[in-house]
């Protein structure tokens, strides 16, 4: 089972954008996922670990705000 790694990067405007990455064993592919508007990252970690387990690299950002 894939735990996610909480990370950060800096926008171009100074902002810290948040995300989560949940690495697969033997990844076979990449998803770059976002969520709407009144929601998170951790609200999708049933299915990001469900595709990470599946051979997938799950990064998923949270919005600002």
């Amino acid at each position: 089972m894939s735990e996610p790694s909480i990370r950060s990067f800096t926008a171009s405007d100074g902002y810290e954008i948040h995300f989560r990455h949940w690495k697969s064993a033997t990844p076979r592919g990449i998803v770059i996922a976002l969520h709407g508007i009144q929601s998170h990252s951790g609200w999708y970690e049933a299915s990001s670990r469900a595709m990470a387990d599946a051979g997938f690299d799950v990064y998923f950002a949270d919005r600002r705000g």
